[in-house]
């Protein structure tokens, strides 16, 4: 990945970076997405696509002052997502302490103008087994992030600044968690039971309602693929009766998944 750097003189590496969603469409001086250097342990933000800047430090803190973009000390960015309402979510693990937190950056905000490029800080010490947490994800419909550790799948409802996290997916025994993705644009339909009437079934949209769960067997050393219904967006909920998961399989160790109109 080439980039053209405006006001940095030393190199980077950059292990993650995100563009902001088309719709709605960025206006000038919007940010256009950010990147996490690694070497510098600091963000960089992508201008709007029609500026004449280039990827660029953050010129500005969040509103309180405590959320620093260009200086995050022992913090490492271990996931960039997508949030609601234009916004991203930042994963940050702090390689001293062990304690996770997620950063909220408002990509309508003009870092060269406006204080509040940073808007939330959740600190997730109050989720179980977030230190063994190796996969994570997020979408534009819900404040949830999910994050999965080597035989569960967590959701933390980010609604308080110390959110709580409950267990949502485990994998069989002998079977272990190598990925997860949320599916946020896909046609067709998944069949989950009626609330309303029991015994029977009920459509929901696919869109925003799948989450895939990517599993390896060391012992067989078979991977899949299980399509986990995301019951009601906001809550987290993944429906736990596996009569109404999807598997698809057997294949080898699953390094990457995609589908039709994700990003």
């Amino acid at each position: 990945m080439g980039m053209l750097l405006e006001d940095l003189t030393d190199d980077y590496y950059v292990t993650h970076y995100l563009y902001r969603p088309y719709n709605p469409y960025p206006g000038e001086g919007d940010l256009f997405g950010i990147a996490y250097d690694q070497k510098h342990r600091r963000f960089l933000a992508f201008p709007h696509f029609r500026s004449e800047d280039n990827l660029h430090i953050f010129r500005n803190t969040s509103a309180d002052g405590k959320q620093d973009p260009n200086q995050l000390g022992n913090k490492e960015c271990i996931y960039i997502g997508y949030g609601p309402n234009v916004t991203m979510y930042a994963v940050l693990k702090d390689s001293g302490t062990g304690l996770h937190e997620i950063w909220t950056f408002n990509m309508n905000a003009d870092d060269k103008n406006r204080p509040d490029v940073i808007t939330g800080c959740y600190i997730l010490d109050g989720c179980p087994d977030i230190e063994k947490a190796h996969k994570f994800q997020s979408q534009a419909m819900e404040e949830v992030m999910y994050y999965a550790t080597d035989d569960k799948v967590y959701a933390v409802l980010l609604t308080a600044s110390h959110p709580q996290a409950l267990p949502k997916y485990e994998v069989n025994p002998g079977e272990k968690i190598t990925g997860i993705q949320v599916v946020e644009y896909c046609e067709g339909k998944l069949e989950i039971p009626n609330t309303d009437k029991s015994g029977e079934l009920t459509d929901l949209g696919a869109s925003n309602h799948m989450m895939l769960v990517m599993t390896y067997n060391e012992t067989t050393r078979e991977g899949k693929v299980i399509v986990v219904p995301i019951l009601s967006l906001g809550t987290g909920d993944l429906i736990q009766d596996k009569a109404y998961h999807r598997e698809y399989g057997p294949f080898g160790r699953i390094l990457k998944t995609t589908c039709y109109h994700t990003r």
